[in-house]
């Protein structure tokens, strides 16, 4: 039975002899081991089976919704924060009027129409009439207005009439002081050029840290969403706490050159808990920055790039934290968390996760790791310990997909007690928590 059950939960050997976290892969084994008629399972053993079968099920479903939830919500983000641009279509009062501004500008002499109407503008953000060669103040007369396409620049003309939460940002430095988070895809190229040249000035060498329990079903996403950043990471410290789901082999055979040549370190010990396997990758650590990620969450592309930005902001910080999309796959919702740096209310609860985290490395030094005597609210400990006397600087770009669920993946959140953790918080930090 001890062999059924390890064929469910590590790597078995595809069709094409490579190791992998599949299902059918698994259950073909273990059908091969039943059929030769070596194991005969009474009906605990089957019962037994069958629940680990439904556990792997769950696991699997779980990599899928995960896929699936983070994409609609990206794709949502990305719409959503497209219809704030100025290049795009009009709607309500803005529209009407672009309308009746159509049906005055017919009896306009050209002059006039020419104060109204901007040729170049009106070809530049509607590539379809330019393809077509048609005249563009006809089109806008005849049809333009009313598909709710712009006549002039109006953000550029009119700046006066627009917010900061309207308008994509003019620059790196407004795009850091915006209030409201964007999704990193949405960011034009000009600021994220920008932001790349920032990081480069910067030159700063980054370890990433992440800890890992039978997490094989997810963890290769994980990894490669470290390594192929656009700002590629030093090293990515994976610190393999006691797995007995194949998780290091798994590694092994699908990052080998990243381990060949450093950028993948495998750290493999007993399983000591989340906080001693986070201190075991920092003392390996030999970046000059640190970033966190979880084995079952991941980075966008542009992660350390923007979080690398928000070190560099203003005078330099030696903490910054990006937003990140939030996907609760047990219930089915997702949202966008982020909240601009603020001690008081960081002493009230923590509102940055460890995910969107990046420090100095000198602050570790100075201040030591993660507490091994909390099971949960790490990360909070951490950044209450290091925002002590200085302030961290959020940056309003999503670069994040957390996932959360209680059945499929066993978050800390989802499965260790809340109150004696609190409790050990709050008398380090002297918190008042009455009101919890």
């Amino acid at each position: 039975m001890d062999e059924l059950y390890s064929c469910l939960h590590r790597p078995v050997p595809s069709a094409a002899g490579v190791p992998v976290v599949d299902l059918d892969s698994q259950l073909q084994v273990c059908l091969d081991l039943v059929s030769d008629g070596s194991l005969a399972l009474d009906s605990t053993e089957l019962a037994q089976l069958l629940r680990q079968i439904r556990a792997r099920l769950r696991q699997d479903r779980i990599e899928q919704e995960s896929r699936r939830q983070s994409l609609q919500y990206t794709l949502l983000q990305e719409d959503l924060q497209r219809q704030d641009r100025p290049e795009n279509r009009l709607s309500g009062d803005a529209q009407a009027m672009a309308m009746l501004l159509s049906d005055t500008m017919k009896g306009w002499k050209f002059k006039l129409q020419r104060e109204a109407f901007d040729r170049a503008f009106y070809l530049e953000s509607n590539p379809d009439v330019a393809m077509a060669g048609a005249d563009p103040r006809r089109h806008f007369i005849a049809s333009g207005a009313a598909e709710g396409r712009a006549p002039v620049d109006l953000v550029g003309r009119y700046p006066q009439c627009y917010s900061d939460e309207h308008l994509p940002a003019a620059n790196l430095s407004a795009l850091l002081e915006r209030r409201k988070p964007v999704h990193c895809r949405t960011i034009l190229q000009g600021i994220r050029n920008a932001a790349l040249s920032s990081a480069g000035e910067q030159n700063l060498a980054v370890s990433v840290i992440m800890p890992t329990w039978n997490r094989a079903h997810s963890i290769r996403r994980a990894v490669a969403s470290a390594l192929l950043q656009s700002i590629p990471p030093r090293q990515v410290i994976v610190i393999d706490d006691g797995s007995t789901d194949g998780t290091a082999d798994l590694l092994r055979y699908h990052f080998t050159q990243p381990i060949e040549t450093g950028q993948l370190l495998l750290l493999e010990g007993g399983h000591e808990g989340v906080s001693a396997a986070r201190n075991t990758g920092l003392a390996a650590a030999s970046g000059d920055a640190i970033a966190y990620l979880d084995s079952d969450n991941e980075w966008m592309q542009d992660h350390l790039l923007y979080a690398l930005c928000g070190l560099a902001a203003g005078d330099g910080y030696d903490i910054a934290y990006t937003a990140m999309h939030r996907h609760e796959l047990d219930g089915g919702w997702s949202d966008t968390v982020f909240e601009p740096f603020d001690p008081v209310r960081l002493r009230q609860q923590n509102y940055i996760d460890l995910n969107c985290l990046i420090h100095r490395r000198a602050l570790y030094d100075q201040l030591g790791g993660f507490d091994t005597g909390l099971t949960r609210l790490v990360d909070w400990e951490l950044i209450l310990k290091f925002c002590a006397d200085r302030p961290a600087r959020g940056v309003p770009v999503a670069t994040v997909d957390y996932f959360v669920s209680g059945e499929g993946l066993g978050n800390i959140s989802k499965t260790e007690d809340l109150a004696p953790n609190l409790a050990r918080i709050a008398a380090r930090h002297n918190l008042d928590i009455s009101g919890k």
